[in-house]
């Protein structure tokens, strides 16, 4: 990695965590899609040194929350370390920095606690939507149906307000589900079918790579308890 593209993925890194401090979730997300386009001239190289960089934005993410009085455990129940530590690609490197970013945020900003948070009427019916239908079959061509806009402006304003896209947001959903039921004794192929997966294998892939853990791995940790 030469020392320009260096430097700029630093000034990048700068750029994403002061946007992380505005109360406006679109501002963090645009700087990370600019970070995520300047990273893919090193996808094939430097691996460590990559996963390293996103070692410090972490680090940073943590003095952030620190100086607000708020703790790493308060954003999951996994240490995110451990994520970066166990993800293959860059593509599941950042998948696991973006979804730290987006609980930062919220805790940062006290989005979801303080009630802050005042959605415009189609996304507050989409999320309201997607919050009662998570387990079933639904898709965003759906949902724009159902909140009476297209799948474009909801997609663009999802992101602006939520934070996330539509996939995301759904996919945490069901993946904080199954982690309550995998608290029981329900079979993990049952649960899958529960939470809207009809293939076993793929919300066993999902579950991971959300989670770092496997679904039966998870389950393990909590007898473990």
């Amino acid at each position: 990695m030469n020392q320009d593209l260096w430097s700029d993925l630093k000034s990048r890194r700068l750029a994403l965590l002061q946007a992380l401090q505005d109360a406006e979730a679109s501002q963090w997300v645009r700087a990370f899609e600019q970070l995520e386009k300047r990273l893919e001239s090193v996808r094939k190289e430097l691996p460590d040194r990559v996963r390293a960089f996103f070692v410090d934005v972490l680090w940073e993410i943590g003095a952030i929350l620190y100086a607000k009085g708020i703790r790493f455990e308060e954003i999951s129940v996994f240490d995110p370390f451990d994520d970066l530590k166990q993800s293959d690609t860059l593509e599941e490197t950042l998948y696991y920095v973006k979804q730290h970013l987006v609980h930062a945020h919220c805790m940062i900003h006290r989005l979801e606690t303080l009630n802050n948070v005042r959605y415009s009427a189609p996304i507050a019916n989409a999320k309201k939507f997607l919050d009662m239908h998570y387990r079933e079959e639904v898709t965003q061509s759906l949902v724009s149906r159902m909140v009476g806009f297209s799948e474009s402006y909801l997609s663009r304003q999802f992101v602006k307000e939520v934070g996330c896209n539509y996939i995301d947001y759904l996919t945490n959903l069901r993946i904080e589900e199954a982690k309550r039921l995998l608290g029981t004794g329900i079979k993990i192929s049952d649960i899958s079918g529960r939470i809207g997966y009809l293939n076993p294998e793929h919300f066993s892939r999902m579950f991971k790579k959300m989670t770092g853990y496997s679904p039966k791995a998870y389950r393990d940790s909590l007898r473990r308890e």
